[in-house]
């Protein structure tokens, strides 16, 4: 594998069989129904029960107006999860408050597909996501996100970031 550093984030390349490394177990695959307060139970229960696939509906914005915590929109990823999303699934910020999107603590893991992760700002690391387990993206996109460093993704010293085609668009840090 090879690193390879792109504004204020680390990236490794891998072939397309290390996707499978970020595996959801737990609870396995749960419909997510189009609201910000039940991304967050679901991503909380995931957490509570070893991961989960959450599967998020296409066309669905869940635009977070209250953080999880002062930093975090959605709660901090501490177990194995996915957030499989479809054309228009977007999870943004509202510009009201500050705080990142996503956030995977050390020892989570977070798989996200076909999302398009928007308009998160911290004055710290990450505004769209902040990584310190692993994280594999595919096909997402990072628009509008804005930080100290790392405006769309900031991969913390001993994280992994797997990346398949995603767009990073706008972006500031």
């Amino acid at each position: 594998m090879a690193a390879v550093s792109l504004a204020g984030m680390a990236r490794t390349a891998a072939a397309p069989a290390a996707q499978a490394q970020v595996a959801a177990g737990g609870l396995g695959n749960i419909m997510v129904p189009c609201s910000t307060d039940s991304l967050a139970a679901a991503i909380s229960n995931a957490n509570s029960h070893g991961g989960a696939t959450l599967t998020l509906p296409a066309h669905c914005i869940f635009s977070i107006t209250a953080p999880s915590t002062v930093a975090d929109g959605p709660p901090l990823i501490t177990a194995s999860i996915a957030l499989l999303g479809g054309p228009g699934t977007v999870i943004s910020r509202d510009p009201v408050a500050a705080f990142r999107i996503l956030d995977i603590a050390a020892g989570g893991a977070l798989r996200v597909s076909s999302v398009a992760i928007q308009n998160g700002s911290t004055a710290g690391l990450g505004g769209g996501i902040q990584n310190a387990g692993n994280l594999q993206l595919n096909q997402v996109l990072l628009s509008g996100n804005s930080a100290a460093n790392g405006g769309g993704v900031a991969n913390i010293s001993g994280s992994t970031a797997n990346i398949y085609p995603t767009v990073f668009d706008r972006n500031t840090a």
